[in-house]
């Protein structure tokens, strides 16, 4: 059974009070994609990387949020 979950362009910052806020990039509406349960992270980078356009070299921090 797989997760349909959004992947979303953006930033995390940290503020004054020491909470951190994450800034989606506002000119990125993101996309959905399966994430099954044999998924591994490679997989799901390369997916992440091929969406973007980014090379192997490019940085890349995955992190996830629940919804509201």
């Amino acid at each position: 059974m797989g997760k349909l979950v959004r992947l979303v362009r953006g930033i995390w910052v940290k503020a004054e009070t020491g909470e951190w806020d994450f800034k989606y990039d506002p000119s990125d509406r993101g996309f959905g994609v399966m994430i099954w349960e044999n998924e591994t992270l490679e997989s799901l980078m390369g997916v992440v990387r091929t969406r973007y356009l980014l090379l192997h070299t490019t940085p890349v921090v995955l992190t996830y949020q629940y919804p509201e």
